[in-house]
Order: structure tokens, then sequence, then C-alpha cells
């Protein structure tokens, strides 16, 4: 299994073990249990962790119906993966490629891909065919 699938995996085990996260703001956040709240932060990329953080680096906050445990160690889990153009990739050490004329990412180069909205990809093929342009 590749990086992408990894992730996708993720995803899909968390939503099996504590179920589908609802957004709310840091008042509701400190208002829940602890074991419920999971941090959105952004470090480069968006992902999720298992506690509560106040931070400039903090989106937001989710709740989860089903609650972490001690045992759970340190979940964190990609939102958003970004991935570069493969065809600029596949040409980049072609003297005479110009980027801003490819036909696939029209020059702006890597694409996101919102990793929950693959939950249903089986191959690397399928979660790269739902990337979007940056």
């Amino acid at each position: 299994m590749g990086y992408l699938l990894d992730q996708v995996q993720k995803w899909r085990t968390f939503l099996e073990n504590y179920g589908e996260p609802q957004e709310v703001d840091l008042q509701a956040a400190k208002q829940a249990d602890v074991r419920n709240v999971w941090t959105y932060w952004s470090r480069g990329s968006d992902f999720l962790s298992n506690e509560l953080v106040e931070s400039p680096e903090v989106i937001g906050y989710f709740i989860t119906p089903r609650q972490w445990t001690a045992d759970s160690g340190s979940l964190t889990f990609v939102e958003t993966e970004w991935v570069d153009c493969p065809t600029c990739e596949e040409n980049e050490e072609d003297d005479d490629w110009d980027s801003d004329s490819c036909e696939e990412c029209e020059g702006s180069g890597p694409f996101s891909i919102y990793i929950p909205d693959c939950l249903d990809a089986q191959t690397e093929e399928e979660v790269l065919a739902r990337r979007e342009l940056s």
C-alpha cells in the first residue's frame, strides 16, 4: 500500500473507532470531555490530533461520539495532502519543458487531495484522480 492509501486507511480506522467528527468552537471543546476532543492543526499540512490545545497554529476543534483512550497513543491524521503534478514531475529534467504550458496543472504545480473524500478509493490511482488544482 502506498502513502496516500495509508492516509485513507487512517481515516477509515478513525471513523470506525471514534465516529464522525463534529466541528465545534473552543468554548464547546473546553466543555466537552477531553477524550472526545480533537484539535485541527495547520503545520504545513492540516491534521487532527487527540488533544485540546490553544495555539495560533490551531484551525479549529472537533468532538467525536466515541472517546479515545490512553492506549490510543498520539493519533494524527492528515486531512489535505499535496502532491506534485505528475506531468511536470515526469518532465522536470527536460530543458525544453515549460510547466506554464502543462495541460494537466496549467502551470499551478501541486494538487491538493482532501483525504476524507477518498474513503471509497481502493488504489493510489483512484486517490490521485480526486486531486484538485491548488
